[in-house]
């Protein structure tokens, strides 16, 4: 009986200084908190981001004694940060003061830079609800790779931020006035958004670019230009080896993307087939793509099928009514319109700039991997060979008053 009332005596301490043990360290956890939390009015929304090239002719940072001259190119980068106390009124248009502000630096990198910016707003630089990083034009011919793999490391960082390439300066489209929204980088993000509407400009984010870049080094991105009160978001930016080496034309970059399978809306227009001077337009509502890769020995064909479904929207020809006949020769106008916008953009690209953004070799890879191992090493040779079998058909779904 005493060994067992000993036995059961020693439990009980043991158990107790468990439970004890486990209520300090809870307690510890709990009362530690997250040690490098920083509140919110401690923080800097940056809603965009614009970066351009400062040659080191034009820079006024002077080294620091004791440290290697920069002899590198020196970056200047501008942010926007909403003034969360304005941004209520400027939409309701009952506030004078500005919504946002827009502030740049200069150093030789971007962390540089950010710790800058950081210590002269006062805040803490948060990259969560960044909406658009935007790569000026000189800059992004010297090559994009820098920019990217800072965004890229950013934990707070959304990949879904829109990558764009802007003609000439990237900094002034954060600087123009929208007229119907709060800040810039909003209304740059929001008309990325809704490119399906027209499917003349690309939407291009950090990481469906990363996909493609970290790839092959090439990727079609969005292309913007700024005016006093809006940004043209239009056409495309064609990087080959992470370096901007040309643009596409809008037209352009619709042939692009249905090569790509991205083409999700817009509206095509042709010549009326009854009379002169008047106009079909074809609002698209539905786009398959189909590609599929032959190959024998080094020669390789791609056969791409394009299968266009949408609504006749506008005419303006003499007669309000449509026949069968005019739309099955709309159909097949629209057809070879596009047939030669695809053929026309995919030569170019392999003449002029001789970069396979079309991820190609994605596809051959996926579907002929054998084929590819063989060919992967000499890829870029070989695309600017690759010949293509185009089929494009269309199907109008609805066409108003048919005679």
């Amino acid at each position: 009986m005493k060994r067992c009332s000993y036995s059961s005596s020693l439990h009980m301490k043991v158990k107790r200084r468990l439970t004890l043990l486990l209520v300090i360290f809870l307690f510890c956890i709990g009362a530690s908190g997250c040690w490098d939390r920083v509140e919110i009015d401690e923080r800097a929304f940056v809603l965009g981001v614009a970066i351009d090239l400062v040659p080191p002719s034009e820079s006024h940072i002077e080294p620091i004694p004791g440290q290697v001259p920069i002899r590198d190119n020196i970056y200047d980068m501008t942010v926007e940060i909403p003034i969360v106390s304005q941004m209520a009124g400027a939409e309701g248009g009952s506030s004078e003061k500005e919504p946002n502000w827009v502030i740049s630096s200069t150093g030789a990198d971007i962390t540089e830079i950010s710790r800058t910016i950081m210590h002269r707003a006062n805040r803490f630089l948060f990259y969560g609800h960044q909406k658009v990083l935007v790569i000026g034009e000189e800059l992004a011919k010297e090559g994009i790779k820098p920019i990217i793999d800072f965004f890229d490391r950013e934990p707070e960082t959304n990949k879904r931020v829109k990558l764009i390439i802007a003609e000439r300066d990237a900094k002034e489209t954060l600087k123009i006035t929208p007229k119907l929204s709060s800040a810039a980088s909003l209304y740059i993000f929001e008309i990325l958004e809704h490119e399906h509407r027209s499917s003349r400009l690309i939407d291009s984010n950090i990481g469906r670019a990363l996909v493609s870049l970290r790839e092959s080094g090439n990727a079609l991105l969005a292309r913007v230009r700024a005016s006093e009160e809006e940004v043209v978001v239009g056409g495309s930016a064609i990087i080959k080896d992470w370096k901007l080496v040309g643009w596409l034309g809008e037209i352009e970059t619709r042939a692009a993307m249905f090569v790509m399978g991205e083409v999700r809306g817009g509206i095509i227009t042709i010549q009326d087939p009854r009379a002169e001077g008047g106009k079909i337009s074809l609002e698209i509502s539905s786009v398959k793509r189909i590609i599929t890769p032959y190959v024998e020995g080094d020669d390789v064909t791609f056969n791409i099928e394009v299968l266009i479904e949408g609504d006749i929207t506008e005419n303006t020809g003499p007669n309000l009514t449509v026949s069968r006949e005019t739309v099955e020769i709309a159909q097949e106008r629209i057809g070879v319109l596009v047939k030669e916008d695809i053929k026309s953009i995919i030569s170019k690209v392999q003449q002029e700039f001789k970069a396979d953004f079309f991820l190609f070799s994605h596809l051959l890879a996926a579907r002929r991997p054998h084929d590819w191992k063989r060919l992967e090493s000499r890829w870029n040779e070989i695309f600017l060979k690759v010949k293509l079998n185009i089929d494009v058909r269309v199907r109008v779904r609805r066409f108003g008053v048919v005679r």
